[in-house]
């Protein structure tokens, strides 16, 4: 398993417009950003959609540990997506 380790920056909800051209509406996901440390030293901001934003909402600021899956399209960039607990 593995253990996704940084400060929770931001949760909150994206989505819900509309898309103007092809008036498809885009669905609401609650979402959170996990800012990481990198080796080089630069900060890497990590979003995660996640089912449910309460437990989160109090840890704003705070390191948090999360449970994910990772995943590499094509040995690119690296995809994480929280496990269900």
């Amino acid at each position: 398993m593995l253990i996704l380790v940084g400060t929770l920056k931001w949760a909150g909800q994206v989505g819900g417009q509309t898309n103007k051209k092809t008036g498809e509406v885009i669905p609401v996901r609650n979402v959170i950003s996990i800012e990481e440390a990198r080796d080089d030293g630069r900060p890497a901001l990590i979003e995660l959609t996640v089912p449910d934003l309460a437990p989160y909402e109090s840890k704003l600021g705070k390191d948090v540990q999360i449970p994910v899956r990772a995943y590499v399209p094509g040995g690119g960039q690296v995809a994480f997506f929280p496990r269900a607990q």
